[in-house]
């Protein structure tokens, strides 16, 4: 998809499609671009130019695509920035009103190692996880403030039921 012209244009034509099909469908909340996309990166450095030079742009061609049939449904955005070491690197998300981007909501999948207490130390008891859990709100809570964008957590998992309920 990435490096492909024609698979560009298909998933675009795709987007304008389903937003001409549902448009006016009030049970459709809103159209979700795709699922964590992330494009050859292993570094920060690698997954911020990966965001801008490949993520970024096809937010931008999907996002036109739905507009120019359905200017109303919310537009779920993912970047390759999964988790809360690598939530750094979302701040260089841009925020949707400076794109001329409404209805917008970034989402996240939050899948962090020491979430799932596999840092070999028994940290998945609520007392650790819930400090971690507090952290990780109130970053995503500064990201949304900073962006001016809704956040959606469409993912996670912390192994104990406490600290699921708790997240």
């Amino acid at each position: 998809l990435w490096n492909s012209t024609e698979f560009k244009s298909r998933f675009n034509h795709l987007w304008k499609t389903v937003a001409a099909r549902y448009a006016t469908n009030t049970a459709v909340a809103g159209y979700d671009l795709f699922n964590e996309p992330a494009p050859f990166a292993t570094t920060q450095v690698q997954r911020v130019l990966a965001f801008s030079n490949n993520v970024l742009p096809l937010l931008r061609s999907a996002y036109a695509s739905i507009r120019s049939n359905d200017a109303t449904h919310l537009v779920f955005m993912m970047s390759n920035f999964m988790d809360t070491d690598t939530l750094v690197n979302a701040w260089s998300c841009p925020s949707p009103s400076s794109q001329g981007w409404t209805n917008v909501i970034y989402q996240f999948h939050h899948y962090d190692r020491v979430h799932y207490g596999m840092t070999g130390t028994n940290d998945f008891g609520f007392e650790e996880q819930k400090a971690i859990v507090d952290n990780i709100i109130r970053t995503y809570s500064q990201f949304s403030d900073q962006k001016q964008v809704p956040v959606f957590i469409g993912e996670f998992m912390p192994v104990e039921m406490p600290n699921f309920d708790y997240f």
